[in-house]
């Protein structure tokens, strides 16, 4: 599956088992929860929604100042 990583402007490709989950993959790619906001196939997801190969995942930096 294809996931894109706004913080390093990429995409990479990461293998899938069957039962993989939007937290799955981060611990795959070592990305902190907190950093990011999951987006799978254009709408904001929870984390133990399940992944298929042909979703299209997005992780968006979390930014915050004042």
């Amino acid at each position: 599956m294809k996931v894109f990583i706004e913080k390093d402007n990429q995409t990479k490709e990461v293998p899938l088992s069957e039962e993989t989950s939007c937290i799955d993959v981060l611990k795959q790619l070592e990305i902190s929860r907190e950093a990011v906001i999951l987006v799978k196939n254009g709408s904001v997801c929870l984390d133990e929604e399940m992944l298929k190969d042909s979703d299209e995942l997005k992780l968006l930096s979390v930014v915050s100042g004042g």
